[in-house]
């Protein structure tokens, strides 16, 4: 097990249920998806046509838009009326359920826009793993139920060498 000042998470196999745990004892169980990028931005996350909405809630089908799919989106259109790049992480069959995500350096940088965390939450993600988060994504995680868990580049480098083993 490895443990961060956020929580701890043991994983019994890498493509099976992690157990995540938080101070406060709550935990969180899942598969975990990975994308092994630096720098994955607010405008990567979701991009600027989706945010025309003022609702809190429904954008799960726009979340990583310009990689999950191979056509171009419009707000409103669904991801069934959409063409899926079957090679993206979220969009394989054992992903596609995951409630935790795990990248790498300065997840969530770039414009502040809450939508980033509501397009996450959304789709079911409940906490991301990373070496460091943009400061304003961060705080906007908290106010919208996702747990960010900030852990050390080298326990990330061998999370990501165990999904290569795989």
């Amino acid at each position: 097990p490895h443990e961060s000042k956020n929580g701890s998470f043991d994983c019994n196999s890498w493509q099976g249920n992690w157990s995540m745990r938080t101070e406060d004892n709550i935990q969180i169980e899942g598969i975990m998806a990975f994308i092994d990028r630096d720098n994955i931005d607010t405008d990567q996350i979701i991009p600027t046509e989706y945010l025309k909405s003022i609702k809190k809630f429904g954008y799960e089908d726009y979340l990583f838009d310009g990689w999950r799919y191979l056509d171009e989106g419009k707000l409103g259109v669904s991801k069934t009326s959409r063409k899926l790049n079957n090679e993206f992480i979220l969009n394989q069959p054992i992903f596609m359920t995951s409630k935790i995500l795990l990248a790498r350096d300065n997840f969530g940088c770039g414009s502040s826009r809450e939508h980033a965390v509501w397009a996450l939450r959304d789709f079911g993600i409940q906490v991301i793993i990373a070496s460091s988060f943009g400061d304003i994504f961060y705080n906007n995680c908290f106010k919208n139920s996702l747990l960010p868990i900030n852990l050390s580049r080298s326990v990330i480098d061998r999370l990501f060498q165990l999904s290569a083993q795989d």
